[in-house]
């Protein structure tokens, strides 16, 4: 199964880019120990990978495509620290949804991402943040929530109703015409 586009990419990271806040490597790995060390986090992984420590690796120097990863247990961070204006409180929430965010049916920064993330900057972050970040999504179109089953087939009824009442008007308006 291939993952789903990832077509909320680039709004997620505009509005994250919003709310800047540079930090020094030092507080990215105080961030992250602080959540990869709470029950929060142990709830939301496999047991090896609760246990197994984070590490962050220069983006610019290892050549990574990837913002995180797992490879043998170890979860890695790629952050960009040699540009440390590059370097944002909210990259590190970023990476660490990244790895709890891994199932193959998910778009990488699609609506459960950024759910997740959400809930991650409420929790370890602040409140005000979440809402900002929240807000910051919203103006951007990005979407934090999915619908349920029954929820896409009402959806989509609906959109059946309203485009047979389409096609009815554009018939009888139609038909008016020839038949002037």
């Amino acid at each position: 199964m291939t993952r789903p586009r990832d077509s909320q990419r680039s709004k997620v990271y505009a509005a994250e880019e919003a709310l800047r806040t540079d930090i020094t490597e030092d507080d990215a790995l105080w961030i992250a120990d602080k959540i990869t060390h709470s029950r929060w986090w142990a709830k939301r992984v496999n047991a090896t990978l609760a246990k197994s420590p984070v590490m962050f690796v220069d983006f610019n120097t290892c050549g990574a495509r990837t913002a995180s990863q797992v490879r043998g247990g170890t979860r890695t961070i790629y952050l960009p620290f040699k540009a440390r204006s590059s370097v944002t409180q909210l990259s590190v929430y970023h990476a660490l949804a990244h790895l709890i965010v891994t199932d193959d049916n998910i778009a990488w920064h699609g609506p459960e991402f950024c759910r997740l993330e959400l809930e991650m900057v409420r929790r370890f972050y602040s409140s005000s943040v979440e809402s900002n970040l929240r807000t910051e999504f919203r103006k951007r179109g990005v979407k934090t929530r999915t619908m349920s089953e029954e929820a896409k087939d009402a959806a989509r009824e609906r959109w059946y109703v309203q485009k047979e009442k389409t096609l009815q008007s554009d018939l009888e308006r139609l038909l008016k015409d020839l038949g002037e």
